[in-house]
């Protein structure tokens, strides 16, 4: 092969990529919040961590200054991601920052924008500050059906139906009772819920973060018992159909909402949509499109899903990223059913039964409306709940 054909064989994959990133429409991102302390819920009443002191300046449950650095790296990646797509000089147009109701998702993303956007030009406001105001919303979380879907009012009898069905007293087995007791029995509180002990979990690992040592007796059950539970815990997210639409059904509703909304010109300057959100957000959505790969996985703090709208081919559909730190780059998914680029149309017909047609789903209701709707749920769930039996861990500390 001569040299002018490889220079023309260059040229083409470089006219191939091009083309590929000329394909980007949209942008929607769900990110974690950074780093932050523990809620006091998460700390037993013994604990001598238990005084909020210990975590001053902060308070408990918010951001620290390493959950801010956590954040900021997220806008920057974004910012490193998305050049030559996203306008460096920040415009109120260009993209929608919204948070939930917690102030240390609230503060992440503030973090997020300093990364994504600092000033440039006309908008440097004082020199030295690399900084700029963004304007940023959110919704009370009693509204909130997108980031915190605890605040609809028929989210805990929906819960709780399922908890106490066969199915559900089937997924948890017998065992759970034995760490139950066993919490109650060493913390002096009662531990009979499954998000008792998962918040519980979630102060440990903090605990950790700031080089602080556990209970001595937390060993026989930390981290590998308890997170046992945390994967349990997210599959009840999941477990029917409507705590799917619950749990991330009305999440993709906003980002279907919002590309149909693009895609047919009523967001000409719009490029991105940035949510700040909640472990339990990110997990619940993998588990809906069924793209989890590690069920036993937390996500990480700064871990984001980003949803990828192309036009290929004259038509419109998802590239899905995530990114959990295991990969220097976003991993970009395949949902089990469609292409790694998946057009709008199937995933529209993947999804359809987790998507809410209107807001009912969250309004309160009758013991046997629930049971209707909630019937047929999704076997996969089961499934994958019954192989987290606890007998398995019981005998070994590892059982994947």
């Amino acid at each position: 092969m001569n040299s002018f054909s490889v220079i023309l064989i260059f040229l083409f994959l470089c006219s191939e990529i091009e083309a590929v990133e000329d394909s980007l429409v949209f942008v929607h991102a769900l990110v974690r919040h950074g780093d932050r302390t523990p809620e006091k819920s998460s700390l037993y009443p013994a604990s001598k961590y238990n005084n909020e002191s210990f975590f001053m300046p902060y308070g408990f449950g918010q951001l620290t200054n390493k959950g801010k650095l956590t954040a900021f790296k997220v806008g920057q990646e974004l910012r490193k991601r998305y050049k030559g797509f996203l306008d460096e000089t920040y415009n109120i147009k260009l993209i929608d920052a919204r948070s939930s109701d917690f102030n240390r998702t609230k503060a992440s993303l503030q973090a997020i924008l300093a990364g994504l956007f600092p000033p440039t030009k006309e908008l440097v406001w004082l020199e030295g500050m690399n900084w700029q105001p963004i304007a940023t919303t959110y919704l009370e979380r009693k509204s909130d059906k997108e980031l915190f879907c605890f605040g609809c009012p028929s989210w805990k009898p929906n819960a709780h139906d399922f908890e106490q069905s066969e199915k559900g007293r089937n997924a948890l087995i017998k065992d759970y009772k034995s760490i139950s007791k066993f919490l109650t029995n060493k913390t002096g509180k009662t531990y009979s819920k499954l998000r008792d002990i998962c918040s519980l979990y979630r102060g440990f690992q903090i605990l950790e973060s700031f080089n602080q040592p556990l209970p001595e007796w937390s060993k026989s059950i930390y981290p590998d018992k308890m997170k046992d539970i945390i994967a349990i815990n997210y599959y009840y997210l999941v477990a029917t159909p409507i705590l799917r639409q619950m749990s991330a059904g009305f999440l993709l509703k906003k980002i279907l909402d919002d590309t149909d909304d693009k895609i047919n010109g009523r967001l000409p300057m719009k490029k991105m949509s940035i949510l700040c959100g909640h472990e339990f957000n990110i997990a619940s959505l993998l588990r809906v499109l069924d793209i989890c790969e590690d069920y036993k996985s937390v996500p990480p703090y700064g871990s984001y899903i980003l949803f990828e709208l192309h036009r290929i081919d004259n038509g419109f559909g998802f590239k899905i990223f995530y990114q959990n730190y295991k990969t220097s780059e976003p991993k970009l998914m395949k949902l089990p059913k469609c292409e790694e680029f998946c057009s709008l149309k199937k995933f529209n017909g993947i999804l359809k039964e987790d998507i809410p047609i209107n807001d009912e789903v969250c309004t309160p209701m009758s013991i046997e409306q629930r049971s209707t709707v909630s019937r047929n749920y999704p076997q996969r769930n089961l499934i994958i709940i019954m192989s987290l039996s606890f007998p398995a861990f019981i005998k070994s500390s590892r059982f994947f």
